[in-house]
C-alpha cells in the first residue's frame, strides 16, 4: 500500500461522457486488516485485501492518419479548450496547496465560489480541522475530467463549468510514506478566474475502492505525539495517548526481531466509529466487526518506508491490554516488513510473520493462541493446505482459522529451522526477483513447498494431541 512519483497528468481530451481514466500506474495498494480474535483474552491478528487499480489509459488516437476536415477542426478546438481547462485547474490546485501548507485560510477560502456558500462553509470547517495536522507535503495532481455535469446541474452553473478528477497526495511530518486520495471538484469560471464550487458532483461511486476519505473530512481531529508515533483521531487526548503508548511499545517489540531498516515512526489513525473507519480505508463496513485495526498504504514500485494503522474503535474497546499489544505489534510489523517488500509475499507468510512477531512479545501458550484451529484438528478437520486469500476475507466468514494456521506455519519454521531462517525466507519471498514461493522455500529451507505443507500439518496434529 506505499514516496511514489505520480506520472505526468494526461491532458484533457474533448469533453468525455464518462470519467477520463488516469494514466496507468503500477500500484500495489494493500489493505492489511487486523482481526480481533475473541479468545478468553480477546487477542488479534491481520488480513490482507488486495485492492486492484483499475485505472487504464486512454487509447484513443485523436486525429491519427486523419484528413483535414470540419470535424477535425472542431476536435482541435475542443482539445485546445480542454488543455486550457487543464492548465487552469492545475494553477487553481497549486494555489490551494500553497494555502494549506502556509496555513493561509483567507486564500484557501478565496478560491471557492461565493455562489456556493454551503460548500465554502464546509471547506472552511475542514481547513480549521486540518490546521491541527502536522503536514510535510500537500499537493494535487490534475489527472483528467470527471463525469459530465448533468443538464439541470449544469444549468445552475456558468457556461464552461466542469468536473476535474484530482489525486491529492500528502505526507505527515515525520512520516516517509505519502497518502493518496482521489477527489472530484466542480470548477466554475467567474469574472475571468476559475473557482471551486463543490466536491460532491462526481456522484456516489465515482471514487474507486481503496482511496477512502480523510478523518478531517468526517469530523474534528485531535493530534497526539508519542515517543515514536503520531496519533490522529476523533477522540479526547487522554484516549489517544493510550494508542500512542501502545504504538511506541510495539516499535520496541518489532525492533527486537526485525533488524532491517524501516521508519520506526508509525502513524495511527483513530476514527470515531466503525463506519468512519470503513470510509477512511475506502471499503464497506461488512465484516469489520472482526477487525481491530488495519494497515493501509500504497506503492507504485518498490517498498514503502512507513504507512498508517487505522483503528476500529468498536473492536478495540473489546480488547484487553494483552490483546491490544498483540494487535498493535502485528500492525507495526506490517509497517516494518513492507520497507523491505518489493513484491507481494504469500498471505500465509505476511500474516503469519506479523503474528509471529506479535506473539513473541507476550507469554502465551500455543493452545491459548490457536485454540479454534487445534480444536478442529482434534475433530479430524485439519486443513490440507496453507491459508489462502479467502481465509482472511472478513466478508467471506470467520477468519480465525486463517490467522491461527498462518501463525503456526511461521512458528513451525522458526522452531525447526530457527528465527533467522524464517526472516530470511520472508525477505526472499519479498525481494525484487519475484521468484515463485516454491523456489524461495527450497533455496532457504532446503525442502519443497509440498514437504513444508506436510510438515506443517504434522506440526498441527502434534500440538493438538500433545
Amino acid at each position: 500500500m506505499e514516496p511514489p512519483t505520480e506520472p505526468p497528468a494526461a491532458p484533457f481530451v474533448g469533453a468525455p461522457v464518462e470519467p477520463t481514466p488516469a494514466p496507468p500506474r503500477r500500484r500495489w495498494p494493500w489493505v492489511l486488516a487486523s482481526l480481533a480474535v475473541v479468545l478468553a483474552l480477546v487477542l488479534g491478528s491481520t488480513v490482507t485485501w488486495l485492492v486492484t487499480d483499475r485505472l487504464g489509459s486512454d487509447d484513443r488516437d485523436v486525429g491519427r492518419n486523419a484528413q483535414p476536415s470540419a470535424s477535425t477542426d472542431g476536435r482541435a478546438a475542443d482539445n485546445a479548450a480542454a488543455v486550457a481547462r487543464h492548465d487552469a485547474a492545475t494553477q487553481l490546485f497549486e494555489a490551494r496547496s500553497r494555502a494549506v501548507l502556509a496555513n493561509d485560510k483567507a486564500t484557501f477560502v478565496a478560491l471557492i465560489d461565493s455562489a456556493a456558500p454551503r460548500f465554502k462553509q464546509r471547506q472552511a470547517t475542514v481547513f480549521d480541522r486540518l490546521t491541527k495536522v502536522p503536514l510535510a507535503e500537500w499537493e494535487y495532481d490534475v489527472s483528467g475530467e470527471g463525469p459530465v455535469l448533468g443538464g439541470y446541474q449544469a444549468s445552475l452553473l456558468p457556461e464552461g463549468s466542469f468536473i476535474a478528477r484530482v489525486i491529492l497526495r500528502y505526507t505527515f511530518a515525520g512520516s516517509d510514506s505519502p497518502v493518496e486520495r482521489e477527489q472530484f471538484f466542480t470548477l466554475v469560471p467567474r469574472n475571468g478566474q476559475w473557482l471551486l464550487a463543490d466536491d460532491k458532483d462526481g456522484g456516489p461511486g465515482a471514487t474507486r475502492d481503496g482511496f477512502g476519505e480523510d478523518l478531517w473530512d468526517l469530523g474534528p481531529v485531535t493530534v497526539v505525539r508519542g515517543r515514536s508515533s503520531l496519533v490522529i483521531g476523533d477522540a479526547k487526548k487522554s484516549v489517544l495517548r493510550g494508542y500512542a503508548r501502545e504504538a511506541d511499545r510495539s516499535v520496541r517489540d518489532v525492533r527486537a526481531i526485525w533488524k532491517r531498516d524501516w521508519s520506526r515512526r508509525p502513524v495511527i489513525i483513530v476514527p470515531r466509529t466503525q463506519a468512519d473507519m470503513a470510509r477512511v480505508i475506502g471499503t464497506t463496513a461488512e465484516g469489520l466487526e472482526q477487525i481491530a485495526a488495519v494497515t493501509t498504504g500504497y506503492s507504485e514500485s518498490g517498498p514503502t518506508l512507513g504507512d498508517r494503522v487505522v483503528i476500529n474503535p468498536a473492536a478495540w474497546r473489546d480488547l484487553v491490554s494483552l490483546g491490544r499489544r498483540v494487535v498493535m505489534t502485528h500492525e507495526v510489523t506490517h509497517l516494518a516488513t513492507r520497507a523491505a517488500t518489493h513484491s507481494s509475499v504469500p498471505i500465509w507468510m505476511s500474516e503469519g510473520f506479523a503474528d509471529y512477531v506479535a506473539y513473541e512479545s507476550v507469554d502465551l501458550a500455543h493452545e491459548e493462541i490457536a485454540r479454534e484451529l487445534l480444536d478442529s484438528v482434534r475433530d479430524g478437520k485439519a486443513p490440507k493446505e496453507l491459508p489462502r486469500e479467502i481465509d482472511f476475507d472478513p466478508k467471506a466468514g470467520n477468519i480465525t482459522h486463517g490467522y491461527e494456521g498462518a501463525w503456526l506455519a511461521t512458528q513451525m519454521i522458526a522452531d525447526r529451522y530457527g528465527e533467522r531462517k524464517l526472516i530470511e525466507l520472508y525477505v526472499a519471498m519479498a525481494d525484487a526477483a519475484g521468484d515463485p514461493p516454491e523456489e524461495d522455500i527450497r533455496a532457504v529451507l532446503g525442502v519443497s513447498e509440498q514437504k513444508l505443507v506436510k510438515d506443517w500439518r504434522a506440526y498441527l496434529k502434534s500440538l493438538a494431541n500433545g
